[in-house]
């Protein structure tokens, strides 16, 4: 059973996949020398077995199978009798051009956006608030940066790492931002680590402060892999919900520990959005119904609470990690 990001969201990994590996073919591949191998071509060889064999240590969520779009349809010809082109159901919609962009200068873009955020507040995403900004000045915004887009509403950006981010479009404006960012075989992983360090647990308390509420919760293990766990800090009044999600290691009891330290976190996934346009947003992240087997669902957001599953409140969660993302904790989930 799988909550809202595991199951919902668990798409996005072959999103991002197929979506760089179109992004690469562009390049001139007789320019290319063997060594010179990028992130797009890694990822053709490896997107299949990533959706059946999870990389080492880390929990494999299943992914749907999908097949592949060819790059260069054989055209038809049409004879002096027309004869009706039967189209494949399987087929889907391919992303939209990019900007012409080098691949070094849209991982310039995304290095520099997450290290700036186009000089805004979350949550402000890059330049982009919800509740004021148009879809269309979004659109046109991430396209020049060298974004791919499927569909009106979802994009990739990234070659080296990278992340999708799928808007709620109401009358034209933006209502959220969904960013989910995930590592896997193919990715760089420091350019993963390092792009995440401005959000990663620690500098997000040291500058945000208290979160309004912490949930800590073992979804699920994986087999093969470690089993993960999930750590969702929110800041309901300021319209902000990370999920921070880790391998953690089994004490036994029903005990857990996990290390949230953001070279650990095999996953990001963040929702951004005007507080006095989302109701219930934990409900809304959270479904009882996608965990009620965890507890019964009028009392599962309380077994879960970082208070909880601890024991410990929430000026000591953020007086342990606004300072410091190398300590570990322990908690439990009935």
């Amino acid at each position: 059973m799988y909550t809202r990001y595991m199951f919902i969201k668990a798409t996005y990994v072959l999103f991002i996949a197929v979506t760089l590996f179109l992004t690469g073919c562009a390049k001139n591949v007789n320019s290319i020398e063997a060594d010179e191998v990028t992130l797009s071509q890694r990822i053709e060889n490896s997107a299949i077995s990533t959706a059946t064999v999870p990389p080492t240590n880390m929990p494999h969520t299943p992914q749907p199978t999908f097949t592949p779009i060819s790059n260069t349809p054989t055209p038809s010809i049409v004879p002096d009798t027309p004869t009706p082109t039967v189209m494949s159901a399987t087929v889907t919609a391919k992303p939209t051009a990019t900007a012409t962009l080098s691949h070094e200068q849209i991982d310039a873009n995304l290095t520099e956006l997450m290290l700036t955020n186009d000089g805004c507040e979350l949550p402000c995403w890059w330049g982009i608030l919800p509740g004021e900004a148009l879809m269309s000045s979004a659109r046109e915004k991430l396209t020049a940066l060298g974004a791919s887009w499927i569909g009106d509403l979802t994009s990739t950006i990234g070659i080296d790492w990278g992340m999708g981010i799928e808007f709620e479009v109401d009358d034209e404006i933006v209502q959220t931002i969904d960013i989910y960012s995930s590592y896997f075989p193919g990715i760089e992983r420091d350019k993963y680590t390092q792009g995440w360090q401005p959000h990663s647990l620690t500098a997000v308390l040291e500058h945000y402060g208290l979160p309004t509420r912490v949930l800590v919760y073992k979804p699920f293990e994986a087999d093969p892999g470690q089993p993960s766990y999930h750590l969702l800090v929110f800041y309901e009044d300021l319209g902000i919900e990370i999920d921070y999600i880790g391998s953690v290691e089994i004490l036994g009891d029903n005990r857990y520990l996990a290390c949230p330290d953001i070279a650990d976190i095999w996953k990001v996934h963040m929702l951004l959005y005007q507080p006095s346009q989302v109701d219930d947003v934990v409900e809304r992240i959270l479904p009882t119904s996608s965990i009620s087997y965890i507890a019964d669902p009028e009392t599962v957001h309380e077994v879960i609470s970082w208070q909880q599953a601890t024991g410990t409140s929430l000026e000591s969660f953020f007086e342990t990690y606004s300072t410091s993302e190398g300590n570990c904790f322990e908690f439990s989930t009935p």
